[in-house]
């Protein structure tokens, strides 16, 4: 009796923080959105180095403020993609969908904390210097780190929505707007070789695009995820009292 009773209540726990984790989602872009208010617009790929300069010295503090907000965030999404992965995990045929999500979480926060560290770094001072070739420098590696990322996220949502598909782990219409956003980050990627125009940079008006896009996917993930996660809860419930 007592082994019966301590497993109900771990399981009653478990499914106490089972919504909590699969609203991180909405915690990140909450977050994410925080730190965009902070500054305007940055400078794109075609802007002369004295522009770029111009922008992190005269926006030195809402630029640390954002790479703070951005690494805060990253925790939030490292633990809604951990929930996801562990959705994909107990479907029925899983396969490897759980650890190419996991992995291409993972990736994609690595890639953008570096970036975040390159933007950072101008605003810590850097920028200040006048070193034209330095802060271009930087400037690019923050741009190419984001960039690089782009094919990573393809994986992070289309891994899932495909398995969504198949197995329903989330609504078919979440699922479909999922391969649209991987269709998006893929060509998100080719931004990587566009140093002028609407695709070039990750906030030019195509990776804006995009990055919106992909920010509706994580909301409606999010629910579909929380909502998943409480009927499961109310299921054990009643098979507790039965």
């Amino acid at each position: 009796m007592g082994a019966t009773m301590r497993t109900g209540s771990a399981a009653r726990a478990g499914h106490g923080r089972a919504p909590l984790g699969a609203l991180s989602g909405i915690a990140f872009i909450i977050v994410l959105i925080v730190g965009a208010f902070g500054a305007p617009m940055p400078p794109q790929p075609g802007d002369a180095p004295e522009a770029i300069r111009a922008y992190y010295v005269e926006h030195a503090s809402a630029v640390r403020f954002g790479v703070f907000t951005q690494a805060l965030a990253a925790a939030l999404f490292l633990v809604f993609v951990c929930w996801l992965a562990r959705a994909l995990s107990r479907s029925g045929r899983p396969g490897i969908a759980p650890q190419a999500t996991l992995g291409a979480g993972v990736l994609v926060l690595a890639a953008t904390l570096a970036g975040m560290a390159a933007f950072g770094t101008l605003g810590f001072g850097v920028a200040e210097s006048g070193d034209p070739t330095l802060v271009r420098a930087l400037f690019d590696l923050g741009n190419m780190a984001l960039n690089v990322g782009d094919f990573m996220l393809a994986v992070l949502v289309g891994v899932p929505s495909v398995v969504a598909l198949r197995e329903g782990v989330l609504p078919r219409w979440v699922a479909l707007f999922g391969l649209v956003v991987t269709a998006g980050w893929t060509v998100a990627g080719i931004s990587i070789l566009v140093r002028e125009g609407a695709l070039a940079g990750p906030s030019g008006p195509y990776g804006t695009a995009v990055l919106l896009a992909f920010l509706l996917w994580v909301v409606a993930t999010s629910v579909a995820l929380f909502l998943r996660d409480r009927r499961a809860a109310r299921l054990g419930a009643d098979a507790e009292r039965g």
